[in-house]
């Protein structure tokens, strides 16, 4: 029974350790639109209050989070922005990080800046096809910020789209990834306007080799659905959001059976790390500001899917959502739309004030001081540079961009859902302080888990302890011995007594004798 004892006692302390250690918790399974738009107002206030766009233009973080406030429509300084990020990017050079000055290439493009000519420079091609690319990520932010934008190349490009898409398809590996989970997830937003392209033929070390579009965003989506976690989310903020996007670029619902785990989806993870004060954490450590850029476009571009606006990575187009909590969004669709089009060159009020970054002439700035400027004559032509009202085929260049709408079919899971996910019971109302996700209180799930593998546990040790099986048996030889030394005992004592019987009785008997022959 000690050893029954101790058993239970260490599995009991091992549960215990073990649920603590790993913060098992339960998810919120529902969201709802307002859900989503609470969300992106804490975040966006947060975002305003800490990260502070306008005192750090150009940095990851700021790029990334203007980004999502404009395609939010939450208002702005953006020409205030873009004239700070004008004078960043007059000192990016050959050794400025790719990944940096694409994120502010993009951020150009949401804001409607002129990408052709930004900070006394070609900025597209700058940060795309005038550069050496050498990793996956670089030729995927270059294919997304060209897109992103429609930006169409010079003739004299030294790349095309097709170059891109085959060196972003020649990285693929055999399970169907493209490195890490967020570099797939990149893959995947980059090859989202071609998956109903043709095949695309690249050289490797067989020679050649033609793949699809598709069947590599397949197999891509498929590597992304086995790393999920039962939670929902892919075990840190980044590589959440980044997933979320991808899904949101094919046209995917969250609804989706590939990345419904436990009854959780992907959003369902990413909210769980939102912090109490609006911010995200990376790893629940903490908010920062990085996690909470990626999770604010997340929450931005999953909102624009379920109010039908364009996708979150066509710029061009100038549709706000709406955001109705803390009055945080206050631009109308037409006023989103015409602040673009005023935003990228033409004489606005804020414009002609010197608010934002306006072109400057070649004489200001020379070749020298910026080794990776092109010659003025291989700018994007002027015409190629005003905004659309939204993005055809006929506007973009070879490959053609197929819109979202006639994406596969198959792609899409179930029955996509605008509008709010229907809830199989009524939603929780939402506290003043505005927790929508208390991790700390969702442990139940976990917690009747380890109770019930717990008791399993105790009765099967128990069952054992009872028929001497496993660690049992050498128990019950042990009181196999045990009896047997007390029968030995018992048998030696008895002969024990029965000899000092007898030796009394023969001393009383021998004294008996020599008293009688005394007398």
């Amino acid at each position: 029974m000690k050893r029954l004892f101790a058993l239970i006692c260490s599995l009991a302390v091992f549960s215990a350790a073990f649920s603590m250690q790993t913060g098992i918790v339960r998810v919120k399974a529902q969201y709802t639109q307002t859900d989503l738009e609470n969300a992106i107002s804490t975040a966006a206030d947060w975002t305003k209050a800490n990260i502070n766009p306008l005192g750090s233009a150009g940095t990851d973080a700021s790029d990334i989070s203007v980004t999502a406030l404009k395609r939010a429509g939450i208002s702005y300084d953006y020409d205030a922005y873009l004239n700070e990020l004008d004078s960043v990017a007059e000192n990016y050079n050959d050794s400025s990080s790719t990944m940096s000055m694409q994120l502010s290439l993009m951020a150009v493009e949401a804001l409607g800046g002129d990408s052709g000519y930004f900070g006394g420079r070609d900025l597209a091609g700058d940060a795309t096809y005038n550069r050496s690319l050498n990793s996956v990520g670089d030729y995927i932010g270059a294919l997304t910020a060209l897109d992103a934008g429609n930006t169409q190349l010079p003739e004299d490009a030294p790349v095309s789209r097709d170059d891109y898409i085959a060196k972003i398809l020649s990285y693929q590996l055999p399970d169907g990834s493209f490195g890490s989970v967020g570099e797939t997830a990149g893959a995947v937003i980059a090859l989202s306007d071609y998956y109903n392209d043709t095949d695309v033929t690249y050289p490797d070390a067989e020679g050649e080799s033609t793949v699809s579009c598709q069947d590599a965003v397949d197999q891509a989506m498929s590597y992304l659905s086995s790393q999920q976690n039962d939670s929902g989310d892919f075990y840190t903020l980044t590589d959440t959001a980044l997933v979320s996007l991808a899904m949101d670029s094919l046209g995917v619902g969250q609804q989706d059976e590939r990345f419904v785990k436990n009854g959780n989806t992907v959003m369902d993870g990413l909210l769980t790390y939102q912090m109490p004060d609006g911010g995200f954490s990376q790893d629940y450590n903490g908010t920062d500001e990085t996690a909470t850029a990626f999770a604010l476009s997340a929450l931005v571009s999953n909102t624009r899917q379920m109010q039908s606006k364009a996708e979150y990575f066509d710029f061009e187009s100038g549709d706000a959502i709406t955001i109705s909590p803390n009055g945080s969004n206050t631009q109308s669709n037409s006023t989103s739309s015409s602040s673009s089009s005023s935003s990228s060159g033409s004489s606005s009020s804020n414009s002609s004030s010197g608010t934002r970054a306006t072109p400057r002439p070649s004489s200001s700035s020379s070749s020298s001081t910026r080794a990776t400027a092109r010659p003025s004559s291989t700018r994007r032509p002027s015409a190629q540079t005003s905004p659309r009202p939204t993005r055809t085929p006929s506007a973009s260049p070879i490959p053609k961009i197929t819109p979202n709408p006639t994406k596969k079919p198959a792609l899409v899971g179930p029955a996509q859902i605008v509008g709010p996910i229907p809830t199989p019971s009524p939603e929780p109302e939402l506290d003043d302080d505005f927790n929508m996700i208390n991790r700390p209180d969702a442990g139940i799930p976990a917690a009747e888990a380890i109770i019930g593998v717990f008791a399993v546990a105790v009765l099967a040790l128990v069952v054992m302890a009872k028929k001497k099986l496993w660690v049992f048996k050498e128990t019950k030889k042990k009181e196999e011995e045990i009896k047997a030394k007390r029968h030995r005992r018992t048998e030696e004592h008895r002969r024990f007594e029965e000899r000092r019987k007898f030796e009394s009785r023969k001393r009383y008997t021998e004294r008996g004798k020599y008293k009688a022959g005394r007398r």
